[in-house]
């Protein structure tokens, strides 16, 4: 799903500026080039609205955690990225919130399932976000993780 957005916002980043630099020419159009300025609003909202869906995909990447290992009080977080995997470590206690969220959807079409848990750290303004269908989580040390939360906000 990752490069179908990618693929989308660089062809709606292609399409503002092809707005911005000739919107008017083609026959339906008119023959005649828009104003500068309908021009440049409009081709220049095609390139926000690209932007925006860059950073938004940035970020949400830069949170989904694809591993997470607890070792020994450590807590060792991989997330995706853009391009390429980064490696977290942080200490146990810098968690202060674990959040359940049940990720169950009922539609006429669909019954998703997709269980997950938002983690947020000490320090960090936006949380992790843990699939808890995914391959690579250490669910024993997860666990644990959760027990001593819970204690510890009792």
């Amino acid at each position: 799903m990752f490069w179908v957005l990618l693929v989308a916002a660089a062809a709606m980043g292609v399409a503002g500026v092809n707005i911005a630099m000739s919107w008017g020419m083609n026959p339906a159009d008119g023959g005649v080039l828009k104003p500068l300025p309908e021009r440049l609003a409009f081709g220049g909202g095609m390139v926000a609205l690209a932007l925006a869906l860059l950073v938004g995909m940035g970020i949400y990447v830069a949170r989904y955690v694809v591993s997470v290992r607890n070792l020994d009080g450590r807590l060792y977080i991989r997330t995706a990225n853009l391009f390429g995997g980064a490696e977290r470590e942080f200490d146990v206690n810098d968690v202060q919130a674990l959040e359940f969220r049940s990720g169950k959807t009922v539609t006429y079409k669909a019954n998703v399932n997709a269980p997950w848990k938002k983690m947020r750290i000490r320090g960090m303004k936006l949380p992790f976000i843990i699939d808890m269908q995914a391959e690579y989580i250490d669910r024993a040390g997860f666990e644990k993780l959760l027990a001593r939360h819970r204690r510890r906000n009792v």
